[in-house]
């Protein structure tokens, strides 16, 4: 008898071993939003994020464990305007232009 209930433990084991593997295998998605890619598992996700916007880019990385969030470092990168490239190069095609008018 003893040597029976031994044997129903360890299969009741290997099978929650077994299960609790299957739940911790992330499924790794790709997004077309600029970068950003995310790990799905049942028991938790991890979103690496790089995401284009209109005044720049989200980065950074956020992990949920069930339903709540433990990590989130995603932060919005703003583009820097270039006012004094942007006038020297309107210049430059507008020069351009003259020139060839003028020709």
């Amino acid at each position: 008898m003893k040597k029976k209930t031994i044997i129903t433990i360890v299969i009741i084991a290997a099978v929650l071993v077994v299960t609790l593997v299957a739940l911790c295998i992330p499924i790794p998605r790709a997004l077309k939003d600029g970068g950003t890619i995310e790990y799905n598992a049942v028991l938790y996700s991890v979103r690496k994020v790089h995401s284009l916007h209109v005044n720049g880019y989200e980065e950074g990385t956020k992990i949920r464990l069930l339903l709540w969030t433990i990590y989130d470092d995603v932060r919005l990168v703003e583009y820097e305007a270039d006012d004094e490239a942007e006038g020297e190069l309107g210049k430059s095609n507008e020069n351009t232009t003259t020139e060839a008018i003028n020709e």
